[in-house]
């Protein structure tokens, strides 16, 4: 397991792209990572897609993507998670919301392709942890079972 600082939260190492339209949520997955996490938000898919091209142009690429499975404007999540599979098929992504509630739906958006799906309302513990699992960065547990 990663070392935990005293609050609890996991520490660990990477960039991640967090893509929600929810202040709040941003908010909370710019807050929540533990460590030395470099994490940046997004409030659409496009805008995601955009940091993320733009992050690997630059030799940077994003250890690992969370978007929303619903968000504003053209791209839904799966879409987001398309686009940026397509750039790099070795990307993670992660799928957030409120929406999946259970194992059968989980399974079926990693068989698209989504490297592990986080149910909504998730708390700052059990985020960091999902990070920390789906980075390796943690011994145990699956990234659709850690939030």
């Amino acid at each position: 397991m990663p070392k935990a600082a005293a609050n609890g939260i996991p520490a660990g190492k990477g960039s991640v792209l967090f893509i929600d339209d929810e202040p709040q949520i941003q908010r909370l997955g710019i807050a929540s990572p533990g460590g030395s996490y470099d994490v940046e938000a997004a409030e659409t898919g496009e805008m995601g897609v955009q940091l993320f091209n733009d992050r690997a142009a630059a030799g940077n690429p994003f250890s690992l993507i969370i978007t929303d499975k619903t968000l504003p404007g053209g791209m839904s999540g799966e879409e987001v998670m398309e686009a940026i599979l397509a750039k790099d098929p070795q990307a993670l992504v992660l799928l957030c919301s409120g929406y999946v509630t259970d194992a059968e739906a989980d399974r079926e958006f990693m068989q698209k392709g989504f490297a592990g799906v986080i149910a909504k309302p998730f708390t700052v513990q059990s985020l960091s942890q999902t990070v920390a699992v789906a980075l390796g960065q943690a011994e145990e547990g699956s990234v659709a079972a850690a939030c």
